[in-house]
């Protein structure tokens, strides 16, 4: 489609994405053109950037955007047009899902070019969640929890340095869960910083699910005065509002806390419309079809046009006039997850629940990421022992470590990044008294990436292979995922399932294959040998062994990542000239050192893996950039 009056973004698929350039915000803020304009005007933006990615956060980026122009208004003194003077302080975004309204922002205000604007989620573009690479980037977020504390080190910085600097931090109404929050609040009071202002995207809606359903804030008000702040509250729409709000916060002594009162997907009706007993919210993560991103187009078009604000209602008879479709409301439903590729995921979604059913003993905790996860069917099929943990991991985890003592066996759900980083010290509590308990780590490894390394888990086998007691193991297809967890229920150990979020792998085995220490093969070969886990990896090493041809490259799966070589393992890996062991993970006690401690191995492995800090951005690119795909297997098998 072309909207005439706005350029377009032309996606390989010939679909035209129309967006505002920096040039024309420029001109419309020297001809005053009023905040619900330039907000709505980047709300096109961020719809557009996120549908040329074909990921990204809609939800949260409407609802923040006019929290996020007026905090850049306010500290650009009271201005938008000129950009060039020292700002008076500092903004940054706690939650950074929302990235796609920063940069949106700071395009409006001619600090990323139209170009980098459509370079959302790529290989060396704007990342998905924000770092200092980005110039004007303060810091990188993504983890949640983390931004009081940067706000405070940041202000400590400046009284060292003899500066006097408002510092601002936006955050989400979910990630009030996490319990770095509460710890930064009251230190902040303790040193009078007059200079911290915090404000609320309170949307009330979180990943899957209302806030007040997965773990209310409740007593806002109470709970952040009794730590000694300041507390407002504002319509977070409301441009004029929000900066007033600001202005009186700025003046108070001690820090303040804004609760700013938003709508999930606010400015388009079918986005921001979830019902009350709504279980899956579709527009938190991901980006929207062909035709629900025309019917978007042409709302956000008629309210920039006729100056109508994001929270005015318009009525599915205007919508539909407006764009010549019928409304698509009706193709969302809340009681239901959205489509999704198979994967490991939607295949666990159907194992739990099952296991459930036989093993009265397993009990479900999930953080917020119910449909992430897979825990949804068991949720509704087995509510008493299903417990929703929200966005606080080590609230989790500790409550797992007692479940397992009172002879439970828990099944504890996260990404596999936020499981294994943030409550280091509560698994290991857990491992010291020998207890079974399992850990389903969940978009682990090095794709999806382009939400970036907050979410790209690497370094999970590393630290959960440094635990005592705690059995890896990497399934790489529906069957090896359903073996993980009868062995892993059987065993009576403690065990960390890692779970690629991409990929079905669909070729076959025998049961008998698959024991710790062993091999799985899942394709002959005389020459060289490639051994990997997980779907993808797994994927890509059967592509190059079919490129190579004549049968030369067989393939092999090794699920059980910190097991040391069975007898069998060895022989049969003594037979090849050549042997890749593929790794999704940095450097850790696991596969590549098992083998390689075999001397008459050592000589013959190549580890191909990853290092330090991932790229992100789409999938293809990265996995080429990081050798990972199977051209670059080829290369090295040649």
């Amino acid at each position: 489609m072309k909207t005439p009056n706005f350029d377009t973004f032309t996606l390989d698929s010939g679909l035209d994405l129309p967006y505002w350039k920096s040039s024309r915000f420029a001109s419309a803020i020297a001809n005053n053109a009023s905040p619900r304009v330039l907000a709505n005007a980047c709300r096109m933006n961020i719809l557009s950037s996120i549908k040329a990615a074909g990921s990204g956060h809609i939800g949260t980026s409407f609802s923040s955007i006019e929290i996020i122009l007026a905090c850049r208004y306010y500290l650009n003194n009271s201005s938008f047009s000129d950009t060039t003077q020292e700002q008076s302080g500092i903004f940054f975004s706690s939650k950074g899902h929302d990235a796609p309204s920063i940069y949106a922002a700071m395009h409006m205000l001619g600090e990323i070019s139209d170009i980098q604007l459509f370079s959302l989620r790529r290989l060396d573009g704007l990342p998905g969640h924000p770092e200092i690479t980005t110039p004007g980037v303060p810091t990188n977020t993504g983890s949640l929890g983390m931004g009081i504390s940067k706000a405070k080190g940041f202000i400590h910085a400046n009284r060292i340095n003899g500066v006097t600097k408002k510092v601002i931090v936006l955050l989400g109404d979910g990630e009030l869960q996490e319990g770095q929050i509460w710890e930064a609040l009251p230190t902040a009071s303790r040193d009078d910083m007059s200079e911290l202002i915090v404000i609320v995207d309170g949307n009330r809606i979180q990943s899957d699910s209302w806030v007040k359903n997965v773990s209310p804030n409740q007593n806002l008000e109470a709970a952040v005065k009794g730590h000694g702040w300041n507390y407002l509250e504002c319509n977070g729409h409301s441009f004029d509002e929000l900066l007033s709000t600001l202005e009186f916060g700025g003046l108070q002594n001690g820090p303040t806390f804004i609760y700013a009162k938003t709508i999930k997907g606010c400015g388009v009706e079918f986005i921001q419309n979830f019902s009350e007993n709504g279980l899956f919210y579709k527009f938190h993560s991901g980006s929207v079809s062909d035709r629900q991103y025309s019917s978007a187009i042409s709302e956000i078009t008629f309210r920039i046009e006729n100056d109508i604000s994001c929270t005015a209602y318009i009525s599915p008879e205007q919508i539909s006039e407006l764009n010549g479709l019928e409304c698509v409301e009706s193709e969302l439903d809340s009681q239901k997850p959205k489509d999704r590729p198979l994967s490991l995921i939607s295949h666990w979604a159907e194992i739990l629940p099952k296991l459930m059913s036989v093993n009265e003993h397993l009990v479900v905790l999930d953080a917020d990421l119910s449909y992430d996860t897979g825990t949804y069917i068991a949720r509704k099929d087995f509510p008493d022992r299903y417990i929703q943990a929200g966005i606080a991991e080590q609230d989790m985890v500790s409550m797992a470590g007692t479940l397992a003592l009172s002879g439970k066996v828990p099944i504890v759900h996260s990404f596999a990044s936020f499981l294994t980083m943030r409550p280091t010290e509560q698994i290991f509590n857990n491992a010291t008294e020998h207890s079974q308990i399992i850990y389903m780590g969940f978009l682990a490894g090095l794709l999806p990436s382009p939400p970036g390394f907050s979410h790209q888990a690497l370094t999970d086998v590393g630290i959960m292979a440094t635990l005592p007691n705690i059995q890896i193991i990497e399934p790489s297809c529906k069957k090896e995922l359903e073996l993980s967890l009868n062995h892993a229920i059987a065993s009576k150990l403690s065990t960390y399932v890692r779970i690629a979020s991409v990929g079905d792998l669909t070729s076959e085995f025998t049961k008998e294959d698959f024991r710790p220490g062993g091999l799985v093969l899942r394709k002959k070969g005389s020459a060289f040998a490639i051994v990997s886990s997980g779907p993808w990896l797994t994927e890509e090493a059967i592509k190059a062994s079919d490129m190579i041809g004549r049968d030369m490259c067989a393939v092999y799966t090794y699920p059980f990542l910190n097991s040391p070589p069975i007898e069998e393992t060895i022989d049969i890996l003594e037979g090849f000239e050549k042997i890749l062991v593929l790794e999704n993970f940095t450097p850790a006690m696991a596969t590549t050192i098992n083998l390689m401690s075999q001397p008459s191995l050592k000589s013959k492995i190549t580890r191909v893996g990853l290092y330090g800090i991932p790229k992100n951005g789409w999938n293809s690119e990265v996995m080429r950039f990081h050798g990972l795909d199977s051209l670059s297997l080829v290369d090295l098998l040649n």
